[in-house]
């Protein structure tokens, strides 16, 4: 049973991405990717080190079981996780360096 009042993270290596009918978590360390509703991704962005009950707050009884639904796929395919500290696990950098001088 998923912990609804212990906040939930995104893995670091789970990024992600919207596209304009539907976006997709592209998981870098296993070279995978699942496409999710854009609602999905809305939650994920918004609601990243916040808990289940804090986004069930947000949305009419109606939308509980889509929710939980949603919950379910994301820790069944280990995308999120639970922690009461979810300061101590920092964003992966997307910034890109290049060497080149131009």
């Amino acid at each position: 049973m998923i912990e609804q009042d212990k906040p939930f993270k995104i893995f670091a290596c789970c990024i992600p991405a919207r596209g304009k009918f539907r976006s997709v978590i592209c998981d870098l360390q296993r070279g995978k990717i699942d496409f999710i509703p854009n609602s999905l991704f809305e939650i994920i962005l918004e609601y990243d080190g916040k808990t289940i009950i804090d986004v069930k707050e947000s949305f009419e009884e109606d939308y509980h079981k889509i929710i939980d639904d949603y919950f379910n796929f994301l820790v069944k395919e280990e995308y999120i996780f639970f922690s009461h500290h979810p300061e101590a696990f920092p964003k992966l950098s997307l910034i890109w360096q290049s060497p080149n001088l131009q």
